[in-house]
């Protein structure tokens, strides 16, 4: 029995200390996920109703936001009452994880394909409560970057390009 003990407290440090641990790029495929999973539910959902829009002025079915550590997509989902909608979470998703020591830097309004080496570089808004990512029925979603940071200067992004509605996670800024 003195054996068998031996054995399951080593498996279980070498569990511990062999499982891999999140990168901040890990952080930034979940992100990207996201934003995928609110593209694919806009198109397969369809249009907004034209009295919703009407009223509301909403033309997007989706939307990506932040609240703390995690991403959350909602849906728009059509009251029964004419004019009306509301959003309802359909998937939330832990982003930073503690083991990471990631964190978001922040994020901007626009695709930033290029490795930050352009002279125009966009002002980047810290405030992730601000971040919407809206989805449309044909399946593109606003453009926008959001910015990760990670232990040792190490950095990533994920990138949601307007046309065609692309989704990438990016090493470095």
């Amino acid at each position: 029995m003195v054996v068998m003990a031996i054995l399951g407290v080593l498996a279980t440090a070498v569990a511990v200390y062999l499982r891999p641990q999140r990168t901040v790029m890990d952080c930034a495929t979940v992100m990207a996920d996201a934003v995928r999973e609110a593209a694919r539910r806009a198109f397969a959902r369809g249009p907004v109703r034209a009295d919703v829009v009407t009223a509301l002025g909403i033309t997007h079915r989706t939307r990506v936001r932040i609240a703390g550590d995690n991403v959350t997509v909602d849906e728009l989902v059509e009251d029964v009452v004419l004019g009306s909608a509301t959003w309802s979470p359909i998937r939330t998703a832990r982003v930073i994880m503690a083991d990471a020591q990631s964190d978001f830097t922040g994020w901007k309004a626009a695709a930033q394909l290029d490795d930050g080496t352009s002279a125009n570089f966009p002002a980047i808004d810290a405030d992730m409560t601000t971040l919407d990512v809206r989805c449309f029925p044909s399946g593109i979603c606003d453009g926008a970057t959001v910015y990760f940071a990670g232990p040792n200067g190490t950095t990533a992004r994920t990138i949601v390009m307007p046309l065609g509605g692309a989704v990438l996670a990016r090493r470095g800024l």
